[in-house]
């Protein structure tokens, strides 16, 4: 919780940054637009997605206006969907003037670089939820928050609850992200008591 309280901090800190000319510039309310990867909340998001919601609403000092978008991106790229998917942003925000565009995670970062020219030239990105930034050209006008697993924290928790444990089983995924985490968690468990076993599961 403690990691996640920092993210959302900066981000906060972000949003108050980059939109707070905008509310002082007029009347309206800042317009953040929230791109998810996901085709809806996966667990671990609604806590960070609650989290940012409740300390911008509390903290921030004026109304923020969220509009979020569940990109439910395909597992591998597709052209075709990415030009529907660009045709159908282009309609939903061509007569909305948003402030700040947040990503969270690298496929969301992509589609916000991507399409940030046509559908909201010149406004800040703010990302989070991506490990590495090796992969993308960032211009001076994005910035974020890397986030990355603590692996051995999470081991040594497990263990202070169950000492007597042998066996650590670690599940991953398939995708760019996945690989790269468990390339990780392999890296950290190296150093990991001798006595266990780690078994490492992909779907």
């Amino acid at each position: 919780m403690r990691r996640l309280g920092v993210v959302v901090a900066a981000l906060v800190w972000a949003v108050a940054a980059f939109t707070g000319s905008a509310a002082a510039a007029s009347d309206r309310h800042a317009r953040v637009l929230l791109l998810y990867a996901e085709s809806r909340l996966a667990p671990a998001l609604v806590a960070a997605d609650a989290a940012f919601r409740s300390t911008i609403a509390s903290g921030f000092g004026a109304p923020v206006d969220f509009r979020t978008e569940f990109l439910d991106l395909p597992p591998a790229p597709s052209a075709e969907y990415e030009r529907h998917l660009l045709d159908l942003l282009r309609l939903k925000y061509r007569d909305l003037h948003l402030d700040l565009i947040i990503a969270f995670a690298p496929r969301a970062l992509r589609v916000a670089l991507d399409y940030r020219a046509e559908l909201a030239p010149g406004v800040w990105i703010v990302f989070t939820g991506v490990d590495s930034v090796d992969d993308f050209e960032l211009p001076g006008d994005v910035t974020g928050v890397l986030m990355t697993p603590g692996w051995m924290d999470t081991l040594e928790a497990a263990l202070r609850l169950q000492p007597e444990t042998a066996r650590v089983v670690v599940v991953g995924g398939t995708t760019p992200l996945d690989r790269r985490w468990l390339v990780g968690a392999r890296a950290a468990f190296a150093v990991a008591p001798a006595h266990l076993e780690f078994t490492y599961l992909t779907d």
